[in-house]
């Protein structure tokens, strides 16, 4: 199959305050490589977000760019073919860490081509996938189709043909090295409440200062959980829920109470307050006052 190298292009700002309690901002520009495949449908997914000037999910993207800093630890959970993965590993430098878990087949091969092409040593991949046990046996489906629709056999697919076994472990059975982990990134097709599960020594210790977890309530459906059963798990452990913005706005907050409604799948953040209050250090109201293009 024809595929070609194609090069992402990003540019970000650092804010940061000064001795004197000035803040200041360090314009940085950068850039990482991937495989492209023309013909594949997640390949051209990802191409549709390039080609009009974004960063593959840009609500994610830039939210990577505006947190992560040099010397991070974070872990990408569905990771596919590495958008994501490369994007972390570029921003945390040589002394940061990434780890990528991605079960499927087609993608893993292509997540560790993109991870080579890059000659990125920080970033640390997992054929492996997560769920809420150790060592437990489950069916997973690498999607003919598109690679980035490969999940774990629900109960209510079991009869799935052209699936295999696989097994899965617990985030938590891999994290016990790291004292803080500034992202966990979870896009896993609906099986996020069950990794989340396997968290609990995470949320326990509060070793994570922010989820980013896909809300698809149709994937979520097929394992039997909703967004409620989501935003309570984390509610126990006292983080709060916020929508991740594509123009790279402060996340807005969701009270508790609020029904959310989207056509198009959003990024949910949880975390709490005071870490966005430490971190979240400079935001244009420009957009917020006016609309753009209006004079």
């Amino acid at each position: 199959m024809d595929f070609y190298e194609k090069s992402v292009n990003f540019y970000y700002n650092s804010y940061f305050y000064d001795e004197k309690d000035n803040l200041n901002c360090n314009k940085y520009s950068n850039q990482f490589k991937f495989n492209f495949y023309p013909s594949k449908e997640n390949h051209k997914t990802v191409n549709k977000w390039l080609e009009n000037g974004h960063l593959y999910e840009n609500d994610v993207g830039l939210f990577l760019t505006y947190i992560l800093k040099v010397g991070d630890v974070v872990i990408d959970v569905g990771a596919n073919i590495g958008l994501h993965t490369l994007l972390m590993s570029t921003l945390v430098g040589e002394n940061g860490k990434v780890i990528a878990f991605e079960p499927g087949i087609e993608s893993f091969k292509e997540l560790t081509h993109n991870v080579k092409l890059n000659n990125f040593n920080n970033v640390e991949l997992k054929n492996n996938a997560l769920g809420n046990s150790r060592n437990k046996k489950l069916k997973f489906k690498d999607s003919e189709f598109d690679s980035g629709h490969s999940s774990i056999v629900s109960e209510i697919d079991s009869n799935e043909s052209n699936s295999r076994e696989i097994t899965i472990n617990t985030l938590d059975s891999y994290t016990h090295r790291f004292k803080k982990i500034k992202v966990v990134k979870i896009d896993v097709e609906g099986y996020e409440k069950h990794i989340l599960n396997g968290c609990k020594k995470l949320l326990e210790d509060n070793k994570v200062r922010y989820w980013i977890v896909e809300y698809a309530p149709h994937c979520l459906a097929k394992y039997g959980e909703n967004l409620s059963s989501i935003r309570n798990y984390f509610r126990k452990y006292g983080y709060d829920m916020f929508v991740l913005d594509p123009s790279c706005s402060l996340p807005k907050f969701i009270p508790s109470n609020t029904v959310i409604h989207a056509k198009v799948i959003p990024n949910l953040l949880f975390t709490r307050m005071e870490f966005i209050n430490e971190d979240w250090l400079f935001e244009d109201l420009t957009s917020h006052i006016s609309p753009r293009n209006l004079f």
